[in-house]
């Protein structure tokens, strides 16, 4: 991975984990990594931090899972995000179509 790779992270509904995007332009490869952040108030015990540090030290990466895709997989990845966006909203649109009654 070179110095400008750009990391992108986003925090999931309940703040306990991110999902971590990093764009690897040496191998062709994307990495999306899962890291957990043992709590929802954000704030971790000193036990906890001494934690995290201790598994960045053994293996060099704060994360819990990390998966690589190539190009053609990345954009299936994104297609079926997309899709079930899509499918959340839809059901989302009905719900709020059945409670004022335009069905």
């Amino acid at each position: 991975m070179t110095d400008d790779t750009i990391i992108t992270a986003i925090r999931c509904t309940c703040y306990s984990e991110a999902v971590f995007v990093e764009p690897d332009k040496e191998t062709g490869l994307v990495f999306v990594s899962i890291m957990n952040f043992y709590n929802s108030q954000g704030v971790r015990s000193f036990w906890e931090r001494l934690r995290l540090c201790w598994k960045i030290l053994r293996t060099g990466r704060p994360y819990g899972d990390q998966m690589c895709f190539d190009g053609e997989r990345t954009r299936a990845l994104a297609k079926l995000l997309t899709e079930a966006a899509d499918q959340l909203s839809s059901k989302c649109r009905d719900e709020d179509d059945t409670k004022s009654g335009t069905t």
